[in-house]
């Protein structure tokens, strides 16, 4: 089982993705449900430490920090040549109190994680491949790339590309907002997507 801890947004925010989805839904078809709107603190990871034991240590780290203050700094576009998709997202803005939340998880993490590793982080060189040595995954630290997914071209069919910008220029992407709460969630049995494990209250 493959596992994820994840930064959960406000209602302000999710009310705008879930907006932006809905104007991409009117002209492009959905190929399956994504995942609620999230940041990920440290993606792709499996563990043989019992699950409760995970969940009870968030939630102790969880209950250390205070709700985190965020800015969104307009649209990126992500093309992942490894999986062939193009990723839409809203840049979020590090400050202090996000990457200290990040560090903590991805030693967290460090701490319960098992061996494996996703052999596509195998060409990587350089600084990068040093993180996957340490951490397990390569975008970590000065890699780390806080963001939240408006429109994933796995979710959607997306047949037009001018067409579906012409949609997003509607969005600038830039806003304050705040997150809430932390989340462990869990890849699905049919691998379609995820669920959420245990969702714990910042303070």
């Amino acid at each position: 089982m493959k596992y994820a801890i994840l930064l959960l947004p406000d209602e302000k925010l999710v009310d705008y993705v879930n907006n932006v989805k809905n104007k991409v839904r009117e002209k492009f078809s959905k190929k399956r449900e994504s995942f609620q709107p999230h940041i990920t603190l440290r993606g792709n990871f499996e563990t043989d430490v019992n699950i409760e034991l995970v969940m009870s240590q968030l939630k102790d780290i969880a209950n250390s920090y205070e709700v985190i203050n965020l800015s969104s700094k307009g649209i990126n576009i992500f093309k992942n040549p490894k999986l062939e998709n193009i990723i839409y997202s809203l840049k979020i803005e590090k400050n202090p109190a996000l990457m200290e939340i990040h560090k903590t998880i991805i030693d967290f993490v460090n701490k319960v994680k098992n061996e494996w590793i996703d052999e596509r982080y195998n060409a990587l060189e350089g600084a990068q491949r040093k993180f996957v040595s340490l951490y397990g995954v390569p975008f970590v630290l000065d890699f780390f790339n806080p963001h939240v997914t408006l429109v994933n071209t796995d979710y959607f069919d997306v047949t037009d590309f001018e067409l579906l910008n012409s949609i997003l220029e509607d969005f600038d992407g830039n806003f304050d907002f705040n997150c809430k709460s932390i989340a462990l969630v869990e890849e699905d049995d049919n691998f379609s997507g995820w669920k959420v494990v245990a969702k714990y209250d910042l303070m």
